[in-house]
């Protein structure tokens, strides 16, 4: 009974936001911008901060709950990680912020992750963009769709935090990778990508998160940059329901 409450009361959240944004007006590129992070770890062994970023994430709520890549988080470990969020006035000027991982999803390519508390306090993402989830019924009819994904691809030999568009379609979104849904994207996505953002350009709503340019042939992983695809996670509100669980289940310690 309390997850279906906790469910409804999701939905109401995202299709009020989601509202606002059709009736009002779509938020712009730069807007979308404000709300992707870097994800990455720190490899220091002392008590200066030494991270390496790999891969990107993006708010989903004002409580500085971020979405990413599950793979991401297999191959960097659970310790140590963090992201970093651009100053409103300066992609040059950033906070590194510290992370733990409050969902890993068994079927899908989604791992959430939130900031530690700072100053005893909980932290709060609402200067930056928070990122509208998609309703579940929706990815069954969107196959030639335009989307486009905000992310920081590695392309050059020093890093920013400009995060870089590019835009693609929906190739197939009934497709299946060692048994979990994919989306496949009639695009290619470099390196860095991971955990970006999959948006569909009418709505500006994410339906998908980045996970890679592989899809298994006949029981093999093959590389899809020869092709042209890539491949998304499907996400929707759906999945952010075991964040609000993880918020419950901490409030009763």
């Amino acid at each position: 009974m309390l997850r279906w409450l906790l469910y409804v009361l999701i939905v109401l959240s995202f299709a009020g936001r989601e509202s606002y944004a059709q009736q009002d007006r779509s938020p712009s590129i730069e807007e979308l911008r404000r709300g992707i992070v870097r994800v990455g770890v720190d490899t220091s062994s002392t008590e200066k901060s030494s991270y390496v970023w790999v891969a990107t994430g993006f708010f989903v709520d004002s409580l500085c709950t971020v979405a990413t890549a599950k793979h991401v988080i297999d191959s960097l470990g659970t310790d140590k990680l963090g992201i970093r969020v651009p100053l409103p006035d300066s992609a040059r000027r950033a906070l590194l912020l510290p992370v733990r991982v409050t969902h890993l999803y068994d079927q899908k390519d989604i791992a959430l992750v939130r900031v530690n508390r700072r100053n005893r306090r909980n932290c709060t993402s609402q200067a930056q963009h928070q990122f509208v989830l998609s309703d579940p019924q929706r990815l069954e009819s969107l196959m030639g769709s335009d989307v486009f994904i905000i992310g920081h691809p590695q392309i050059a030999s020093t890093s920013t935090d400009f995060p870089i568009y590019r835009r693609g379609t929906i190739a197939s979104a009934e497709l299946e990778n060692f048994g979990e849904p994919i989306i496949l994207l009639d695009l290619i996505a470099r390196p860095g990508y991971s955990g970006s953002p999959v948006i569909l350009r009418g709505t500006r709503t994410v339906i998908g998160v980045m996970s890679g340019r592989f899809i298994t042939i006949r029981g093999q992983a093959k590389e899809n940059r020869e092709n042209g695809f890539s491949v998304a996670s499907p996400m929707t509100v759906e999945d952010y329901l075991p964040s609000v669980e993880w918020d419950v289940s901490s409030t009763r310690r």
